[in-house]
């Protein structure tokens, strides 16, 4: 696997990434599409997981509960916000779960439907980064 126009972070992330969910493969392009320049990129976000009729739809916000109110007038559904953590580069591990981890659970849109062993292993492998993130571990 080429990592090359990577930056360092992005390298330790992808090495995290596809040992905690072998035997995804990556999206090269959407690596080399990424821009990890942004502010709003570097900032401290919750990345967090909603869960609806089985379903899962993972997003990044500074309030997740705030953003799951605003989810629940657009549908009929019962929706449940079933993990959040905040983390330094949560838009770059949502874009790392959308384009890497979970590419191939896909439905639609920004909602995807794991099974409870993937979902074990999303929340396990984001803690561990939560504790590189904030030093804990």
């Amino acid at each position: 696997m080429a990592n090359k126009g990577l930056t360092v972070r992005q390298k330790k992330m992808l090495q995290l990434g596809v040992a905690a969910l072998k035997p995804h493969r990556v999206n090269k392009a959407a690596w080399k599409r990424w821009d990890d320049t942004r502010e709003d990129r570097k900032s401290d976000k919750y990345i967090y997981l909603v869960r609806c009729n089985g379903y899962y739809k993972i997003g990044t916000s500074y309030s997740p509960y705030s953003r799951l109110n605003g989810m629940i007038t657009s549908t009929p559904y019962d929706l449940q916000l079933v993990y959040a953590t905040k983390l330094k580069d949560a838009v770059y591990m949502e874009h790392l779960i959308h384009n890497v981890l979970w590419k191939a659970k896909w439905v639609r849109g920004e909602w995807y439907s794991p099974d409870k062993k993937d979902f074990k292993r999303l929340t396990k492998f984001l803690n561990y980064v939560q504790g590189i993130s904030y030093g804990d571990k």
